[in-house]
C-alpha cells in the first residue's frame, strides 16, 4: 500500500538499536523515555510517520551527545536489510543500474524523500533530499540516507572516487563523519548528495559476503 503522507519505512530505523546498544543504552529504555511501544518496531515491514522519526533520531542524538548519530546509524544499515529497495540495487549488474534503480523504487522505502541522479560530465551524483514541511529538525535523517546511499557507488570497490557534499555547515568534531562517510567531505553545499567519478558507473557491484544472514530486527525487544 502506498501511503501519501511522509512516512519511512519501520526497517530503515532497525539499526538504531544496535547504535544504542553500543553506548549500553537498551532499546526498552529509549523507548520508555518517548513513551512509545518497542513493539512498533517488530513488523519491518510498517510504516512510521516521518516526523516521529525525526523526532526518534533527534533524540538519539541528544541522549548520546552524538551530533552526528544519524551518520553512525546509516552506516550500520545494510542494503539487504531494507527490503526490496535495497535487493534491487544488490541486484543490479552496474554502479548506473543500481543509481536508477535507487531513484525508482524511493518509495518503496520513503514517502516524501525526493532522490535524482544526475550525471554531468565527469561526475555522477545521487541527491537526497526530504520534501514538503518539517515539524522536527531533518539532519540526523538526511546524514543516515547518505550514508545509506553511499553504500551504492561503494559496492564497486573505489572508495577513493566518491565524496559526499553536505548542505550542513562544518561544526567542532565533524572530522567524525569520516568513519561513516571517508575523509572526501565538502559542507555548506547547495544540496545534500553522494558524488563520484562517472567512470564507475559501468563498474560491476562487488557485493559484501554474507549476505542475507543478518537483521537488526531481532535487536528490539517485545514487551
Amino acid at each position: 500500500m502506498s501511503h501519501s503522507a511522509p512516512s519511512i519505512r519501520v526497517r530503515a530505523f532497525l539499526p538504531m538499536a544496535p547504535y544504542l546498544a553500543k553506548h549500553d543504552v537498551s532499546a526498552i529504555e529509549f523507548c520508555a523515555r518517548l513513551g512509545i511501544s518497542p513493539n512498533v518496531f517488530r513488523n519491518a515491514d510498517g510504516w512510521l510517520p516521518r516526523a516521529q522519526c525525526f523526532h526518534m533520531a533527534n533524540e538519539v542524538a541528544a541522549l548520546l551527545g552524538d551530533p552526528f548519530a544519524g551518520a553512525h546509524v546509516g552506516r550500520l544499515t545494510e542494503l539487504h536489510d531494507l527490503g526490496p529497495w535495497g535487493q534491487s540495487l544488490l541486484a543490479a549488474e552496474s554502479v548506473a543500474e543500481a543509481c536508477v534503480l535507487a531513484v525508482a523504487n524511493v518509495s518503496s522505502i520513503h514517502q516524501g524523500s525526493d532522490i535524482r541522479f544526475v550525471v554531468e560530465g565527469g561526475t555522477a551524483r545521487i541527491i537526497f533530499r526530504f520534501v514538503d514541511r518539517f515539524e522536527f529538525d531533518p539532519r540526523q535523517f538526511i546524514l543516515g540516507s547518505l550514508a545509506v546511499l553511499r553504500k551504492v557507488p561503494l559496492l564497486a570497490g573505489e572508495p577513493a572516487a566518491i565524496r559526499v557534499r553536505l548542505t550542513a555547515s562544518r561544526t567542532h568534531g565533524s572530522t567524525a563523519l569520516e568513519e561513516c562517510f571517508g575523509p572526501k567531505i565538502e559542507t555548506g553545499c547547495d544540496y545534500d548528495a553522494i558524488e563520484f567519478d562517472r567512470d564507475l558507473l559501468d563498474l560491476t557491484l562487488k557485493p559484501p559476503l554474507g549476505i542475507g544472514h543478518r537483521t537488526s530486527q531481532s535487536h528490539w525487544p517485545r514487551r
